[in-house]
């Protein structure tokens, strides 16, 4: 999905498989936001063989604190991206989206709805892409289905 964003979007982007295991640094990097709409922000400046104990932990004090939506920043140049990205939807984040940064900063956006469930139908697309995007984040959503 991301390449088929950056295609409508008309960025140029090169994605690869990163093949064989990662070296991790002993401790990862992130940074925490809480914003004024009740939103958390976790980005991934690094990261280490501990940063999913980091994210978990953070995501279970916003969890406790009611904070509504919590987004996770994983920065796609570094290849924990792609290989630690199935502990976090472990965690129930799903794809939200891309963000585009200067000098390589790109990140793929996680989100994590805190009690909630999202009304998919309420969206209206002016786009066929726009719909193809709606329906790929709604099949990614854990709750989706309760």
């Amino acid at each position: 999905m991301l390449e088929r964003i950056c295609r409508n979007i008309d960025v140029e982007a090169v994605f690869e498989d990163y093949p064989g295991e990662v070296l991790l640094l002993e401790r990862g990097q992130i940074e925490l936001k809480l914003d004024n709409d009740q939103a958390g922000h976790i980005f991934v400046h690094e990261f280490g063989r501990d940063t999913v104990s980091l994210v978990r932990t953070n995501l279970r004090r916003w969890q406790l604190d009611r904070v509504e939506t919590i987004y996770l920043y994983l920065p796609l140049l570094q290849p924990g991206t792609a290989t630690l990205c199935d502990k976090f939807e472990e965690m129930e984040f799903f794809f939200s989206g891309l963000r585009v940064g200067r000098g390589g900063r790109d990140w793929l956006v996680l989100q994590y709805l805190n009690n909630q469930r999202f009304a998919y139908d309420l969206l209206q697309a002016a786009t066929s892409f726009g719909q193809e995007l709606i329906d790929y984040v709604r099949e990614r959503d854990p709750v989706r289905n309760f």
